[in-house]
């Protein structure tokens, strides 16, 4: 045992010698041995299977070599100058290996240098592999990557490749602990075959996170004390028919706490597709997957029935064009809604003033109506609409002339009323009446007044035979006018029948289907005729009349029938001052007089003739015959045969001569 720990002190003091310097040995025998150097800083000492070599300086700055049982320990001692770098140098150089103050370098058996480790912790060689006690591959590097095993199978679990690909069955990145913060403070980023997740901490509480797995992504912050505040959810649902449906939710909270008391406050934005959402609370909008917009707050809401606007103030909802190149640039639509009601406001061109109405337009709805005014563009009302509890009221103004002239419509549940300045046409459901009033016309309880210098007319037609009765009246006097079957035109006279009153007479005719005139009454100041005319001459056939000089009857070549067929008759019938004298006038074929019969009533005379033929009566009560045959002229009868015999008779006695005379 002596002579074997001798040896082995002999080798430590020829090592030291090598490295430190000159030592002394100052002990032997079994008991631990110690060489020392003329520095008494630096020794060698030999215990049991342990030798340690100490030099140089004390504390930090000596370096030891220390040989054990299948161990070998070198420390290199350090110092830092006032400038604040350490130093300490460790040198190793052989066939295959090196180490200096530049780095570590490993050669292979030609001497080239296939891997090395810099002073500034840069690693270089084409490849590293880190293996276990048992030889087992733990992790690998080189030109293709980074390979980590798990220690059991020999595919890697992990790679980076050096295109900066990451794969694995899970990755978590940890941020180094703050020593100055409390433990439980970390970063950590997880990559697993469920997703990402990613975790700030802090104070032992979770203040940040982010999950991504394969139907969701949500990011949340917490508060201080670890509660979830806001977070973005973006997720998938699958239908059972199949149909994909992505999700995007975020949410933001206000929590506040007052007297150990906490209230949480909770915003939330919803996009599901064909459906949206905003809320805060229960308050805000959506888009439902039938495109309906819905909003519910305590001020508003719009529901499928209808909006709603609650409140003692005024809402509005104003649109205006701002466009600076536009020349109705200032013009806007305004709605104003409160209890009261709703007003809605329309301004055109640009304006001084929101106060002014020029160019604008107004509709006011309220409990007791609705009032709708448009103003010009001076600020005058031009026209109104009034709908409310008394009725309906509409109203048109006119400027131009100087002075406003209104006209206005008026409807009431038993009455309405047009009026334009002082005319009016009313209709009274209390009484029955129609009236109306103006400078041409006038309908009240006593009746039709028409004024002016025009004409008015009431016509009524058929639609399908065009057959029409018009009425025209005007201060001249009043026509009526009965048209019948389809007409060629207004002007024409066919099937036409016509009645004139004015204030001389009243004028009758009627006109056959080809527009000649057939029969005419006319009723004047001067008496009354009555004529029926010949279509095919336009001559009157019969005409009647009578006036204050006495009566007239004609007839004008009538067509007779019969044994007299072709023939023609004439008749005359007058009452006058001098009596009734009544004619008939034979005609022939060729318009020939065959004779005229005339009867002459003269009150104190008459006569009966066949052209000159006849009886009369003077008015001396003379009674004279006329006639081939016979003749009575004062006191003388006459009788004549045809053979010229002839008797005659007075108050002498009676002749009678033979045909000779």
């Amino acid at each position: 045992m002596a002579s074997n720990k001798k040896a082995q002190i002999l080798a430590a003091v020829m090592c030291a010698s090598s490295i430190f310097g000159s030592y002394t040995v100052v002990s032997a025998a079994d008991t631990p041995t110690k060489i020392e150097s003329t520095d008494k800083n630096s020794s060698v000492t030999a215990n049991g299977s342990t030798i340690t070599a100490t030099a140089g300086a004390q504390g930090s700055q000596q370096s030891t070599i220390t040989l054990g049982n299948k161990s070998l320990a070198i420390n290199v001692g350090k110092q830092t100058t006032t400038d604040g770098t350490t130093y300490g140098t460790f040198t190793l150089n052989s066939s295959n290996l090196a180490v200096n103050n530049s780095g570590l370098s490993v050669k292979n058996t030609k001497g080239i240098v296939v891997g090395s480790i810099s002073n500034t912790g840069a690693i270089t060689g084409t490849g590293l592999t880190i293996k276990n006690g048992t030889g087992t591959t733990l992790a690998s590097l080189n030109n293709n990557g980074l390979n980590i095993y798990d220690g059991i199978n020999t595919k890697a679990t992990a790679t980076i490749t050096k295109a900066g690909a990451i794969t694995g069955t899970g990755l978590t990145v940890k941020a180094v602990s703050d020593p100055i913060k409390p433990e439980g403070n970390y970063v950590e980023s997880k990559v697993t075959t469920s997703g990402v997740a990613d975790t700030i901490k802090q104070g032992g509480f979770t203040r940040a996170t982010s999950n991504v797995t394969t139907n969701s992504i949500k990011d949340t912050i917490y508060t201080d004390s670890g509660t979830e505040l806001s977070s973005i959810n973006v997720f998938k649902n699958t239908a059972a028919n199949g149909i994909e449906n992505g999700k995007v939710s975020l949410t933001a909270k206000k929590i506040v706490t007052d007297n150990q008391t906490s209230t949480t406050t909770t915003s939330t934005l919803t996009l599901g597709g064909d459906n949206a959402s905003l809320k805060v609370g229960n308050y805000g909008f959506t888009v439902d997957s039938n495109n309906n917009v819905l909003f519910s707050g305590k001020n508003a809401s719009l529901t499928s029935t209808g909006l709603t606007v609650n409140g003692t103030g005024t809402s509005s909802i104003k649109s205006t064009n701002t466009n600076e190149n536009s020349s109705t640039v200032g013009s806007y639509t305004k709605n104003d809604i409160s209890y009261n009601g709703m007003t809605t406001t329309a301004k055109g061109g640009k304006y001084l003033s929101d106060s002014d109405n020029d160019n604008k337009t107004t509709s006011s709805v309220t409990y007791t109506g609705v009032r709708d005014t448009v103003y010009d563009d001076s600020g005058n009302i031009k026209s109104t609409s009034v709908v409310d509890t008394n009725g309906v009221t509409l109203t048109s103004n006119r400027y131009d002339t100087g002075s406003k002239i209104s006209s206005s419509l008026t409807i009431k549940g038993d009455s309405a009323t047009l009026t334009s300045g002082t005319a009016y046409v009313k209709v009274d459901n209390t009484v029955g009446n129609v009236t109306l009033s103006g400078k041409n016309a006038s309908l009240t309880s006593t009746g039709l007044t028409v004024n002016g210098t025009g004409t008015s007319s009431i016509k009524s037609t058929n639609a399908t035979t065009e057959a029409y009765t018009k009425n025209d009246i005007s201060y001249n006097g009043m026509t009526t006018t009965a048209r019948g079957g389809k007409n060629p035109s207004e002007s024409d006279n066919v099937n036409k029948t016509t009645s004139a009153v004015t204030y001389t007479g009243v004028t009758d005719t009627v006109y056959d289907d080809g527009g000649n005139l057939k029969t005419k009454s006319s009723v004047t100041t001067s008496g009354i005729t009555n004529t029926v005319n010949d279509v095919s001459t336009g001559k009157a056939l019969a005409n009647s009349s009578l006036t204050t000089s006495g009566i007239s009857n004609t007839t004008t070549d009538l067509v007779m029938t019969g044994t007299n067929e072709g023939k023609k008759m004439s008749t005359a019938l007058y009452q006058n001052s001098n009596g009734i004298s009544a004619s008939a006038t034979k005609k022939g074929e060729d318009g020939a007089t065959i004779g005229t019969s005339t009867l002459t009533l003269g009150g104190d005379s008459a006569s009966l003739k066949v052209g000159n033929y006849g009886f009369a009566v003077d008015s001396n009560n003379n009674v004279s015959i006329a006639g081939n045959n016979a003749t009575l002229s004062g006191s003388t009868f006459t009788l004549k045969d045809a053979n010229g015999k002839t008797a005659t008779l007075n108050t002498s006695g009676l002749t009678l001569k033979d045909e000779d005379g």
